[in-house]
C-alpha cells in the first residue's frame, strides 16, 4: 500500500521512530553519467532512456540520525512493482 502510493503518487513515506533517528521510502532519481554507466551495466533495460531524458528511478530506504550521515539502501521490488516504474519511466513522469 504504501510502496504502490509512492510509486503512483511521488510521495514520500517517514517511517514513525522514536528518538533522534528519521528513515524515509522515497523515489529516488539516478541520473548523468550515473544512469549511462547503470544503464550499460544492464540496469533499466525497459527503459527508453530517451523518453526518460536519461533517467531511471528506485526507492530508496533512506536513514538519519543526528551522530552519523545519512545512510541509503536500495529497496528491492516485485517484478509488478518495478514494471509499474518502468512504464511510468517510459510514459514520461517523472518523479
Amino acid at each position: 500500500m504504501v510502496i504502490d502510493d509512492i510509486i503512483e503518487n511521488n510521495t514520500q513515506f517517514k517511517f514513525p521512530t522514536l528518538g533522534r533517528t528519521q528513515a524515509y521510502l522515497q523515489m529516488n532519481r539516478t541520473s548523468g553519467d550515473a544512469f549511462k554507466h547503470a544503464f550499460r551495466n544492464g540496469k533499466w533495460r525497459d527503459i527508453d532512456f530517451i523518453k526518460s531524458d536519461f533517467n531511471g528511478y528506485q526507492i530508496k530506504l533512506i536513514m538519519q540520525s543526528l551522530k552519523r550521515p545519512a545512510r541509503e539502501k536500495l529497496v528491492y521490488l516485485s517484478k509488478n512493482k518495478a514494471q509499474k516504474i518502468v512504464e511510468h519511466t517510459n510514459e514520461g513522469k517523472q518523479y
